[in-house]
């Protein structure tokens, strides 16, 4: 079980299991937890394992052979690839969070995201877009901050340019906004970007490839 569980997993078991040894010793059925003053154990990995690895360059240009049929989504992809961001962290990700003059992106350990009522108009679709506001947190709960180097800079150009196409984006905080959706000026789910991952990877035929081998 160490040698193929992820430490998440391993973790979970180790929690549930300290669980029910205390709720045994509260009924009475236990005098001690074995488990007390230890940690999870640890998965046993050789460094060379293959379940940790990375995109090749001619995976990249299969996966973005597919992933250019959405410049905007294209655009996403490789933000999630240049920044190592976490899927929430680049879903909430506010325009005032990237620095362009210290080249850095600086992510909020916790912030309050509020999306203002509007109008948005992209080619012949206009949509009004009710005023939300969402909580977000890091996954510890931390700051950290994210370089910007020069590929990553043109990047973030293109995207201020894309943003200067569609009237009434100047309003919105977000990077990436989700708005073809029928739940209209919501941040992006999570879930939804993983799904739509994994179709462009199954349209790329590339295999044993997620969102962090990114």
């Amino acid at each position: 079980m160490l040698s193929t569980s992820k430490p998440a997993t391993l973790d979970i078991h180790f929690r549930t299991l300290r669980a029910a040894w205390n709720r045994a010793i509260r009924w009475g059925d236990a005098i001690e937890n074995p488990f007390s003053g230890s940690e999870a154990p640890k998965p046993n990995r050789d460094e060379d394992d293959e379940s940790v690895r990375f995109f090749d360059a001619d995976e990249l240009d299969k996966l973005y052979n597919v992933t250019q049929r959405d410049h905007r989504w294209h655009c996403m992809v490789k933000f999630y690839l240049y920044s190592g961001m976490r899927r929430q962290e680049l879903t909430h990700l506010e325009w005032d969070e990237i620095d362009q003059e210290r080249k850095e992106i600086h992510i909020a350990g916790r912030k309050t995201i509020r999306l203002p009522k509007n109008q948005y108009s992209m080619g012949k679709r206009s949509y009004t877009l009710k005023p939300r506001q969402y909580q977000f947190r890091t996954k510890n709960g931390k700051r950290r901050t994210i370089p910007i180097n020069a590929r990553f800079r043109a990047l973030i150009d293109d995207l201020i340019e894309q943003k200067k196409e569609i009237v009434g984006m100047e309003k919105c905080p977000l990077v990436f906004l989700a708005m073809r959706t029928a739940c209209q000026n919501r941040v992006l789910q999570k879930d939804v970007v993983t799904r739509r991952f994994k179709k462009c990877v199954a349209d790329a035929g590339l295999q044993a490839v997620s969102l962090c081998t990114l």
